[in-house]
């Protein structure tokens, strides 16, 4: 993961599922660019090192024994219900066609008194890694390219992104904070299982999900965060694996605690003036010379109201800022669906340059 100017080349990496996904729901999508093999030849087409593939970004299926789960879209709108002795959780989601993309309209949590339902769901929750199909992705790839792999949610997050949203999190947090502990420990929990696996089965690098931004989580990190990053960071580590940690949003309040904690690398950096920091100051607020900036290309910097010129003087920016230190230059997060896929290409033909003026100095 991490680069060495000089003989190692400099990695250009980035997520392009969102882009693929809308163009093959419009209809636009070549079909050599279709399944596993198909991204694999698209990210090598642009001139990227092949990373994500979602395929086998999650190792694992989830069950809930004693639980009975429901789920049924209608006009474009998926309910979910989780029927339990101890009541029902009914959560809800909507696709918006216009953005390719699902949104929650309906947290399952949605005050303490559903707590005790959680709990008993969380109770019964197990996670079965399946990384051999992981394993077949990466033999596919071969050396061409690398396909991430990612841990479940980490509790806190779990709680804010898939259970009750981050409004009504704070308000769990504020109200019924013993409560909101036990549902804490028991995603701990379930999760451990997910981190043996890994080590067993000596995956070199994993991602923990989290789509963190210091606008929501900064506040809760010490506290619900932090002592389970130090838990699953130690045990992986100790296992020979390292991780990187996904922050896409603002940057300011957590990269010195993600930092902190131990992670190797912390990936989809997005800067000003997206993001609410310059390039020039990351590795300064990061407070470790050896933890891996990773990103530093804004997805909306691809959308085509953004100049290309501004596009390229933003791309030497980071480069120049972020050069001398261990660094991966990737999109923060995706592309997205209405983005100019050729600067993927522009950024290839820089970097290409740039490496080579490095390798004639």
């Amino acid at each position: 993961m991490r680069h060495d100017p000089g003989p190692h080349p400099l990695v250009w990496t980035g997520d392009l599922t969102y882009w693929r996904s809308a163009m093959a729901a419009r209809g636009d999508l070549e079909h050599r660019y279709d399944g596993v093999g198909g991204l694999l030849r698209l990210q090598l087409d642009l001139g990227m090192f092949p990373y994500f593939q979602y395929d086998a970004f999650w190792p694992f299926d989830v069950r809930y024994p004693d639980v009975i789960v429901e789920s049924e879209t209608v006009e474009r709108t998926t309910r979910t219900v989780w029927r339990t002795p101890k009541g029902a959780l009914a959560g809800q989601t909507r696709y918006c066609p216009e953005s390719f993309s699902t949104a929650q309209t309906r947290y399952p949590i949605r005050g303490q008194d559903d707590l005790d339902t959680l709990c008993f769901i969380l109770e019964r929750q197990t996670y079965l890694p399946r990384l051999d199909h992981y394993h077949a992705i990466a033999a596919r790839w071969g050396e061409e390219g690398y396909p991430s792999i990612g841990l479940p949610r980490s509790p806190m997050s779990s709680l804010m992104v898939e259970w009750a949203g981050t409004v009504n999190a704070a308000y769990l947090v504020a109200d019924a904070p013993r409560r909101v502990a036990d549902v804490l420990t028991l995603m701990e929990r379930n999760i451990w299982r997910v981190i043996e696996a890994v080590i067993e089965a000596r995956i070199p690098v994993v991602h923990f999900g989290d789509n963190l931004s210091s606008e929501t989580a900064t506040s809760l990190f010490d506290r619900f965060m932090k002592p389970y990053y130090l838990r699953a960071l130690d045990r992986l580590h100790s296992g020979g694996v390292r991780a990187a940690v996904h922050l896409d949003g603002t940057v300011r309040g957590l990269l010195p605690k993600l930092s902190g904690v131990g992670f190797d690398a912390v990936e989809s950096l997005t800067p000003a003036p997206v993001g609410d920091v310059r390039p020039d100051e990351m590795r300064a607020l990061a407070g470790r010379g050896d933890l891996v900036l990773w990103g530093g290309v804004p997805g909306a910097a691809f959308s085509r109201s953004f100049p290309q010129k501004r596009f390229v003087a933003l791309l030497e920016e980071v480069l120049g800022a972020w050069q001398g230190g261990p660094f991966i230059l990737g999109t923060a997060d995706q592309v997205p669906p209405d983005g100019d896929i050729e600067r993927c290409r522009i950024v290839s033909e820089i970097v290409s340059a740039r490496q080579a003026g490095v390798g004639r100095s």
